[in-house]
């Protein structure tokens, strides 16, 4: 029978030692936090209570925490923290980018726990891996760095340039067992590659493990026509690390020894629930109770692959960013740069396509017509994911002026419009 009521139930059984692990962060939370204190205090929890009571229990008197939180939180890290070494920043997908400070102790725990994610997707001692991605400094270097914890061959990073025929060149000597990028990286790669030009082509690689955004059907289809084994992983800004696909593929493995993972019923369907997460790796700033926003839905069957943690389709945000080429731009970010200069805010629609490359079009009322050049301008400089596709020639960005109308019809507004397929 659905659920009815708003209460998040735990996605999977907990054992003793991830238990233990929890009580840690509650007292860690306790100790050290002021914006966590108050929060136990709110709730009616003590220092005493978390000592002697099961912490789950404790866990879930507490209020969940929104991402609008987040700001004061890493606020009071960045004045009060020390021995931070990494600061990683997510797409400002609320108008506002959310921060999380590290420790090198909190880097080490991230990359020893991707190295279990990689070894989840079969990757081992004999596998060469490459890490592809526009800008390969800010994420695949500790991407890569997790592969050398496995022990594997070879691990480097590439940085797809606008010369993509030399890209493509470069995966072909190279001969990774393992290619790791973005789906929008992968689809641009495959339409160049000469493997795909052939009814009985075979690619480098055995292996793809997809990040940063969901993988169309077709793509993966193509991918496993062709022999390719195709693994998805799931992560998030705030958290880093969430978990991985298996060689079931049948759904994400959630590792819950690492992150515990709540289920939130949808009030419309039934079906579907909202990703309640609390990190155990995070010391500098641990979350607790922080609701991702992922819709998911819970695949309740054991695994056939044998890993015991619980299995989610990920189905992400809705509405809320446009993934370019593995970019995640934030669409309250867009939004607030798009009126930066206007005398008040107003609608905005994005649609992005593809063309020889990829086209992210800015719909906007012709109201604001007279300022297209200070638009342009903002959503540039406010959006360094953006300049940096643009000066490499990845992406064009136009604007499109329609009456007013458009956004107030009958029909429900769509704030982005994807026609990528």
């Amino acid at each position: 029978m659905a659920e009815t009521d708003q209460t998040p139930r735990l996605a999977g059984p907990l054992n003793r030692e991830t238990l233990d692990n929890l009580r840690s962060v509650l007292t860690l939370c306790w100790k050290s936090f002021e914006f966590y204190r108050l929060r136990f205090e709110e709730s009616g929890v003590s220092l005493l209570d978390i000592n002697a009571d099961d912490p789950i229990t404790t866990l879930q008197k507490l209020a969940l925490i929104e991402p609008a939180d987040l700001g004061h939180l890493s606020r009071e890290v960045a004045t009060t923290a020390e021995g931070i070494v990494d600061v990683e920043t997510s797409s400002g997908t609320t108008g506002q980018r959310k921060v999380r400070y590290m420790t090198y102790e909190d880097d080490q725990r991230e990359h020893e726990f991707l190295a279990e994610l990689w070894a989840v997707a079969g990757v081992g001692p004999e596998d060469r891996v490459a890490c592809l991605d526009t800008d390969p400094v800010n994420l695949m270097v500790s991407i890569a760095k997790a592969f050398d914890l496995l022990g594997v061959a070879e691990a480097y990073c590439l940085s797809a340039g606008a010369n993509f025929n030399r890209t493509v060149q470069t995966i072909e000597n190279l001969a990774p067992t393992v290619l790791v990028s973005v789906p929008s990286i992968i689809e641009r790669y495959m339409s160049k590659a000469p493997w795909t030009q052939s009814d009985h082509g075979r690619p480098p690689f055995s292996k793809v493990i997809y990040i940063g955004e969901s993988m169309p059907s077709t793509t993966r289809r193509t991918l496993e026509n062709a022999g390719v084994e195709v693994f998805g992983y799931y992560g998030a800004s705030e958290t880093s690390a969430l978990g991985i696909e298996c060689s079931a593929h049948e759904g994400i493995h959630v590792i819950q020894s690492r992150n515990i993972f709540e289920l939130l019923p949808n009030r419309v369907d039934p079906t579907l629930r909202e990703a309640v997460v609390t990190t155990l790796n995070q010391r500098a700033q641990p979350l607790l109770r922080y609701r991702l926003g992922d819709q998911v839905k819970l695949l309740p069957e054991p695994c056939p692959c044998g890993i015991p943690d619980p299995r989610l389709i990920v189905l992400g945000k809705p509405d809320e960013f446009i993934s370019v080429l593995g970019s995640k731009i934030g669409y309250g970010s867009l939004k607030t740069s798009v009126y930066r200069n206007a005398d008040e805010v107003g609608p905005l629609q994005v649609a992005i396509s593809r063309t020889t490359i990829e086209v992210l079009d800015l719909i906007l009322p012709d109201t604001i017509k007279r300022i297209e050049k200070e638009v342009l301008e903002s959503v540039v400089s406010a959006e360094p994911d953006l300049a940096f596709l643009l000066d490499s020639g990845f992406l064009k960005l136009s604007v499109t002026f329609v009456d007013p109308g458009h956004f107030f019809s009958d029909r429900k507004f769509k704030p982005i419009i994807d026609h990528r397929g």
